[in-house]
């Protein structure tokens, strides 16, 4: 393990140099003309682009806006925000995969577990999209 001391006022990005050959870009599409909220390095947050209920103790497909293109050599995943806010609601299928090399729209599967109340979305945040190197490693048999 490598342990580096930064000084103060010092970023990580001043001390290790950027690689030699920048990775490829995501290529990000919104349907709404609207932008993304701040992108943290490889993760993107999806909200909901239309607004909507969930019955109660059912399941619906929601659409984010967003179509994306995952470049070679790299893989999506989309994952659940936090519950914290509404913890009766979760996504189905989840990490969901997103492939590389076409665009993709992607949307969200939430259900609604509570036996009492509706869930209500309008542009919150529903999920996040990490991507991250595929590693092409040999596959041995024992």
């Amino acid at each position: 393990m490598t342990v580096i001391d930064l000084l103060p006022g010092q970023r990580i990005q001043d001390v290790i140099p950027a690689p030699a050959n920048p990775p490829p870009s995501i290529k990000l599409t919104r349907s709404d003309g609207q932008s993304y909220h701040p992108v943290s390095g490889p993760v993107i947050t999806l909200a909901a682009a239309e607004t909507g209920y969930i019955a109660i103790e059912q399941t619906k497909t929601i659409k984010t806006g967003t179509t994306v293109e995952i470049p070679h050599g790299y893989i999506g995943l989309i994952c659940p925000v936090a519950q914290d806010a509404n913890p009766n609601v979760s996504m189905t299928n989840s990490p969901m995969i997103v492939l590389p090399g076409a665009p993709v729209e992607i949307k969200i599967t939430l259900t609604n577990h509570s036996p009492l109340d509706s869930f209500q979305y309008q542009s919150q945040p529903l999920a996040k999209l990490i991507v991250v190197p595929l590693a092409n490693l040999p596959v041995e048999v024992v």
